[in-house]
């Protein structure tokens, strides 16, 4: 018996130490010219796709997925916009309000929030989650606002802390550049 529950314990630290765990992935990104730009652009860094590339992944997640409004949103988005580049700040379709509005413990710092009316109100959304796709291949170039380079070399980091997932894209010395929150658990 005493064996038995030795072999448990064991089990179930174990599972506890997995789901802990970070996952990182160091990946060079393709230097080659991006013909055609779209741009996402962050407080950190500005994020360059192919626009023909990001349309044709936008239109295999509306075939494969039931929430595919995000995805058809940044197509509808990026064929309606005629400026070249196409320029996505992160702030599109969002505003900024008294947090005492949203919360009940609120003060009058202002948060910023979807504009439920807006037409692209999902188009930051689809565009975080290609992103993560796009780097994770190597497939976009990263202009780093705080050294004023592009970056070469990045890693994707996979965080699980157990409650939540995230996955972060870090530069070399570790310094976060983007991250998303990927999972609720």
């Amino acid at each position: 018996m005493k064996i038995f529950l030795i072999k448990i314990s064991i089990i179930v630290l174990s599972l506890i130490i997995h789901s802990c765990e970070n996952h990182e992935k160091t990946i060079v990104l393709k230097s080659r010219k991006i013909p055609n730009k779209v741009i996402y652009s962050t407080n950190k860094a500005k994020f360059y796709f192919n626009k023909k590339e990001l349309i044709t992944y936008c239109n295999e997640k509306v075939n494969r997925e039931s929430s595919g409004l995000k995805y058809t949103q940044v197509i509808k988005f990026l064929k309606n916009t005629k400026h070249k580049p196409v320029l996505i700040q992160d702030t599109l379709a969002t505003k900024l309000v008294p947090e005492k509005e949203f919360y009940f413990w609120g003060d009058d710092s202002l948060i910023r929030v979807r504009k439920q009316n807006h037409p692209y109100n999902f188009v930051t959304e689809g565009i975080r989650w290609a992103l993560l796709d796009f780097a994770s291949a190597g497939n976009l170039r990263i202009y780093d606002d705080s050294s004023g380079s592009l970056i070469d070399t990045i890693i994707v980091k996979k965080e699980d802390s157990g409650f939540y997932e995230e996955k972060k894209i870090c530069k070399k010395n570790g310094d976060v550049i983007f991250s998303q929150l990927t999972k609720l658990k």
